[in-house]
């Protein structure tokens, strides 16, 4: 009995110790973040980029998005029309925000952050034929990762970016997130197709209008975060690509279908719901997803490719 009681006694000062031990790291990092949360220098920065070409001409419409000077041809094929281009956002660790601008405007980038922890850069390229490529690269270039978050939270300063996209440009979009938050409104715009690549964050992206005409493609990727993608209809890509894994997705179909669309969803690791649109036709479903509602026989066709068990993925 008195080995037993030792060998317990033991076991009790060392669950201390390393109590007492984690108490320490914590009060250190703590500390830390405190201290550097009383260092945060907020500023502000704007970056405009005017667009080559005259905005809101006729000539480029349809163009087909691909590679930078073979598959964009823009104003060379049309003089005196906008040419048509393709938007990087490479964004990570910060609050991001992209929506329409005014015609006629350039592209807009409003920034509030620590210079001394983040770093906001661009880059313009116009390629033979009149193409061009924009692009804006947002990260943290100083200090820990946990420190820094827990010092931003102390001092109430999170690093915002606000992204203001001309909706008279055609334009592709692709958009990289890393550990960070966005809030889109794409609706408006003049897009030839988007990739969204999303990872660990959450994500709002929503077209609240119709796009100046349909898009040709239209890819959604979600890793270990959180999204909602709402009205995609308005959209009417052609194709949609729709894949998460490690996390959740609300998916909304509804909008003004213009055309067919070819839709792929895959999920894995994770929880789903799709909401079904009405005005159109639905082929390729699961039995138990309900139907959609066709508005009459010359209403689009939506042909649907299901990769996901059924506990994963709910249709509504």
């Amino acid at each position: 009995m008195g080995g037993r009681m030792k060998w317990f006694k033991y076991g009790c000062f060392g669950c201390l110790g390393l109590l007492a031990l984690l108490l320490v790291i914590a009060g250190t990092i703590g500390g830390l973040a405190w201290q550097r949360s009383t260092s945060i220098k907020m500023e502000d920065r704007v970056v405009t980029r005017d667009l080559p070409g005259e905005a809101g001409g006729p000539g480029t419409q349809g163009v087909p998005a691909g590679d930078l000077a073979a598959d964009m041809p823009g104003s060379a094929d049309s003089p005196g029309g906008p040419a048509a281009g393709r938007v990087l956002l490479d964004l990570s660790s910060a609050e991001f925000r992209i929506e329409p601008g005014e015609p006629g405007e350039p592209i807009r980038v409003e920034g509030s952050f620590d210079r001394s922890r983040y770093a906001l850069e661009e880059s313009f390229e116009i390629a033979e034929g009149g193409s061009w490529e924009y692009t804006v690269r947002f990260r943290r270039v100083g200090g820990s990762g946990l420190i820094t978050a827990l010092s931003e939270f102390m001092g109430g300063a999170r690093p915002r970016v606000t992204v203001r996209l001309p909706p008279d440009h055609p334009m592709a979009l692709d958009i990289e997130l890393k550990r960070g938050g966005l809030e889109a409104d794409l609706g408006g715009l003049w897009l030839t197709q988007a990739d969204l690549d999303l990872a660990m964050g959450g994500s709002q992206v929503r077209f609240d209008t119709p796009l100046r005409q349909p898009m040709g493609r239209l890819a959604i990727k979600g890793r270990m975060g959180g999204g909602s993608f709402e009205k995609i209809g308005n959209a009417s890509p052609s194709i949609l690509e729709v894949g998460f894994e490690m996390g959740g997705m609300n998916l909304d179909l509804g909008g003004d279908w213009a055309n067919d669309a070819e839709i792929s969803i895959k999920a894995s690791m994770g929880g789903g719901s799709v909401r079904l649109p009405r005005g159109v036709s639905c082929e390729g479903l699961p039995e138990d997803a309900g139907e959609c509602e066709a508005a009459g026989p010359q209403s689009p066709t939506l042909s649907f490719t299901i990769s996901a068990r059924k506990k994963d993925l709910k249709f509504y």
